[in-house]
């Protein structure tokens, strides 16, 4: 679920747009969304009509993890402190990603990879990530956005009697330029997980099914 608020001026005044609900899907490393209710004032919407103006974002799922820790990144990490988060003991890295070797595009409409920074939570205990920050680097000045950051929170998700550590809730924020000093919220929430799966047994020809 997403909620999307704007603020026009750029004074710390968030209106609430519309919700998104939608079915994710995330099949070998792959993500990917369909839109199943739409609600703006007060009004629901079952269909993508293409109308929904605004910040759209996605790889919250999966692509943050990936653009941070895939060795291509070449991400470097620096640890920072021992801290709490929620009932958690976490270490803290601070990571910097060069824009030759990011994943992270800002790009309204177009492709624009950036580099980033940020921060990585780590759990003591685990070793699993909690939390990751990102914030875009040096962002053109004849692009449309002028600003960007992500934040994702993870979780331990039982599924089938096993625990997942899995994202639960993200958050962009995005400011645009050229005469516009409007912001973007996305709060995103993840919820009612399934996973799918299939055991397949190949037989060779000694081993095949034969009528009785």
């Amino acid at each position: 679920m997403t909620n999307r608020s704007v603020d026009r001026n750029g004074t710390g005044k968030w209106k609430h747009k519309d919700k998104l609900t939608e079915l994710l899907t995330y099949v070998e490393h792959e993500e990917a969304r369909t839109l199943l209710v739409k609600e703006e004032n007060g009004a629901k919407s079952h269909k993508d009509g293409g109308d929904t103006q605004g910040a759209l974002s996605s790889g919250e799922f999966g692509g943050v993890l990936e653009g941070v820790f895939r060795l291509a990144s070449k991400t470097d990490f620096q640890w920072k402190e021992t801290a709490i988060l929620g009932e958690a003991t976490v270490q803290v890295f601070d990571y910097r990603v060069e824009r030759a070797n990011s994943i992270l595009n800002v790009g309204a409409g177009t492709t624009l990879f950036v580099g980033c920074h940020g921060q990585v939570f780590i759990d003591a205990a685990t070793r699993g990530v909690r939390r990751i920050t990102m914030v875009a680097d040096d962002l053109p000045n004849t692009e449309r956005v002028r600003a960007a950051s992500v934040n994702v929170d993870y979780d331990y998700i039982a599924i089938n009697n096993h625990d997942y550590l899995l994202p639960i809730a993200a958050q962009i924020t995005i400011t645009l330029g050229h005469g516009s000093r409007e912001s973007d919220l996305n709060e995103i929430k993840f919820r009612n997980f399934r996973r799918f799966g299939s055991n397949v047994r190949i037989l060779n020809e000694s081993s095949q099914l034969r009528p009785r």
